[in-house]
């Protein structure tokens, strides 16, 4: 789960299990550190405000070798998959499998801006294939490719797509990760005869509208034949019966497991860069029993991509012999940090923002950044706010709290939280100030980060106790009340994870911090896992949820940023950069830094023997 939490749409944010990875946090699995410098800058750089927002958009540059076809690549993660439909569960493996097989009309190119896939072009003011009026309601026109076909022959239009939007719609749906939010606001979704055009009309103006309609298209003819009150277990099964999926992509499903998914050519499929189809005949996802699992099978050559891999992890890796491969780092749209439980299975103490502050000035980031990775420099850039450096939303005016043990304790004397028996724990009313701080299990950076944190915190009279669980990320219906650690069921008081942000503003926090998307109540839709509720980033995000240009969603999101900052949303503790292993073989490999995963591009991949 390094990706924030809505990796299932390329509106939504993915979480990241150990240190990078989409809906999940990725845990590293390794503690040490690059003894390289990371990169100074994230890519791709934030525009000038002066700049055309169409260009901040749609200016995308990409330029892959043309290719031969044939062969098969490895992909290794120590993720598992445990669903495959990704309105179900973001996590970022998910997102990597799902980017091969369903796309959607537009994606996020590695330099970070809209791309077409299915799409024949991009809707955009410019041209009036986007239209407002004056009461705020606005429609869209879309173009599919002609003479597209599912991998078993049916025909793959629009109508697809309005399925998709009737299908979120429908009211047995139990579980979506990121709800009907935008969906529910669609009074009409026209397809002409040919089934190639569309005009969808929204009742009111909706921000992530680009990253809706960009969503994973579901095959209809397959769907329907599926009760939507079962589509989470039985739709997208990690079992032999996922051969069963149409895709859409460049590649089908053949077969999958816990421990790993085989994908084949799709020979329906007619894209790429030159326009060649998928060139790899089959593609394999290996999931390890841990990280050091996977970075052994690198540097043994038996995967051409190792995945999911943090900082921390470069210096495992970067020895590769030449000929088999070669070690990346790079910055990423993606930050580490801690949730904290504000809702009423968390601490008591956690509501409070004096006590949020508290928490959040006792940590030493600098002294937690050099423990996790010993020899790089510390970054000139402390995290605070939700937008990593390069993102083109980024507001640079907002200043962090300082490192402060002393202001921590004045904070938490004045919330009224006192060791009042003696036993080097505050308490208040009764009540102990000890916190179950979760992290995936599996890295042993994440571990490392927790420990640290506790001793910041003792401190402070604040006691920590390390969980490290399994089941941090798994979704609404495949947990419990009882299900120790469970994000969702908002079982923890502090998580550990990072979130993978995409490119669509709306999508990056609107989900994650407005009070009506808690997941418990039904049906249990909703990112905001840390339960987080104030009224004025309520209001800012129905401000930013009704803008529909870029530059009005710059200018909301900067108001969004400085509540976070202010209310202590979240702890952030350092923005990432992300390790890769990729084979000297595998062409074409463009690591992307947001949420569409390196498989963006998966149709232009090829291999040189």
């Amino acid at each position: 789960m390094q990706k924030r939490l809505l990796a299932l749409l390329a509106s939504a944010v993915i979480v990241v299990g150990a240190c990078g990875g989409t809906a999940s946090p990725a845990p590293s699995g390794s503690a040490a550190a690059p003894s390289v410098a990371p990169p100074a800058s994230t890519e791709p750089s934030a525009p000038p405000a002066s700049q055309d927002p169409e260009a901040v958009l749609f200016d995308w540059k990409y330029e892959p070798a043309e290719g031969k076809a044939g062969g098969s690549v490895i992909i290794g993660d120590w993720q598992p998959v445990t669903n495959l439909n990704t309105y179900y569960d973001n996590a970022f493996t998910t997102t990597q499998v799902i980017a091969a097989t369903l796309p959607g009309l537009w994606e996020t190119s590695s330099d970070g801006h809209w791309k077409t896939d299915l799409a024949a072009k991009i809707p955009k003011f410019s041209d009036e294939s986007i239209r407002q009026a004056a009461d705020g309601s606005f429609e869209v026109d879309l173009e599919i490719k002609p003479d597209l076909k599912w991998s078993d022959g049916e025909t793959l239009d629009l109508n697809d797509l309005k399925y998709t939007w009737t299908w979120n719609m429908d009211p047995a749906q139990v579980g979506l990760v990121s709800g009907t939010t935008g969906w529910e606001d669609i009074t009409a979704f026209d397809v002409d005869a040919s089934g190639l055009k569309a005009t969808v009309k929204f009742s009111k103006a909706y921000a992530g509208f680009y990253g809706l309609l960009s969503a994973v298209i579901l095959p209809e003819h397959y769907f329907k034949t599926i009760p939507v009150a079962e589509a989470a277990t039985k739709s997208m099964p990690v079992s032999p019966a996922i051969k069963d999926v149409p895709t859409s992509g460049p590649f089908m499903f053949d077969s999958a497991s816990p421990t790993g998914i085989v994908l084949k050519k799709n020979p329906n499929y007619k894209g790429g860069a030159f326009d060649q189809g998928a060139y790899l005949d089959e593609v394999k996802y290996t999931f390890f029993a841990d990280v050091e699992g996977e970075k052994t099978a690198f540097l043994a050559g038996e995967v051409d991509a190792a995945l999911d891999l943090l900082a921390a992890d470069y210096d495992a890796i970067k020895g590769v012999d030449p000929a088999i491969g070669k070690a990346l780092l790079e910055p990423a749209w993606q930050y580490e940090h801690l949730d904290m439980n504000q809702g009423d299975k968390g601490h008591p103490m956690l509501k409070d923002v004096k006590v949020r502050q508290a928490l959040t000035q006792a940590i030493d980031k600098n002294d937690l950044f050099s423990a996790l990775f010993p020899g790089a420099p510390v970054p000139d850039v402390a995290a605070c706010s939700p937008a990593p450096p390069g993102t083109y939303w980024r507001d640079e005016s907002i200043t962090c709290q300082p490192f402060d043990v002393a202001a921590a304790n004045t904070l938490l004397d004045e919330a009224g939280w006192k060791d009042t028996n003696g036993d080097g724990t505050r308490d208040k009313d009764g009540e102990e100030a000890v916190l179950d701080a979760c992290t995936l299990a599996g890295r042993p950076v994440r571990q490392l980060t927790l420990e640290k944190v506790a001793g910041y915190y003792q401190a402070i009279g604040v006691k920590v106790n390390v969980k490290l669980s399994d089941i941090m990320f798994d979704s609404w219906q495949d947990t419990t009340d009882e299900s120790d650690c469970s994000i969702y069921r908002g079982t923890y008081d502090l998580s550990l994870f990072a979130w993978v942000l995409t490119f669509d503003l709306f999508g990056n926090y609107y989900y994650s911090y407005h009070t009506d998307q808690w997941p418990d109540a039904e049906p249990h839709d909703g990112g905001n896992t840390s339960r987080f509720s104030n009224p004025e980033m309520d209001a800012a995000l129905d401000v930013l949820k009704d803008k529909i240009t870029t530059t009005d969603q710059i200018a909301a999101v900067k108001t969004v940023q400085e509540i976070f900052v202010n209310q202590y949303a979240e702890i952030p503790l350092y923005y990432r950069n992300e390790a890769r292993g990729v084979s000297t073989r595998l062409q074409n490999f463009f690591k992307n830094p947001g949420t569409a995963s390196d498989m963006w591009n998966i149709e232009d991949w090829w291999v040189q023997e």
